[in-house]
């Protein structure tokens, strides 16, 4: 059996097999077929933790804007109470949104 490896740089025009004899991949591509999937899944994992990160920031940014906006119904010292407890939060959503938009739009290697 010739390894079905298929070149992935001109899948359109060049369907050359391997031409190593035994399994459905010889061992090296077989190699890259899984490193390749397994890439596939991290990236999707890393888009799906942005996603997440991306809203809890919104959300944040949607309850801080609340408060500012009815800051004139609330005392001074009751105002600046709200805003001290928000801060965490608004600023762990912004982290974690600026850590997966980074890690999501790194450059690829090539």
């Amino acid at each position: 059996m010739t390894c079905a490896w298929q070149y992935p740089a001109s899948k359109e025009a060049d369907t050359r097999l391997c031409g190593n004899e035994g399994h459905a991949f010889c061992t090296e591509h077989q190699f890259i077929a899984d490193v390749l999937e397994e890439t596939e899944a991290v990236t999707r994992e890393i888009y799906d933790q942005r996603e997440t990160a991306l809203t809890q920031w919104k959300t944040q940014v949607r309850r801080f804007r609340l408060l500012v906006e009815h800051a004139d119904e609330l005392a001074p010292s009751a105002f600046l109470k709200r805003v001290h407890e928000t801060l965490p939060e608004l600023g762990r959503a912004a982290m974690a949104a600026v850590v997966y938009t980074y890690i999501g739009s790194a450059p690829k290697e090539d």
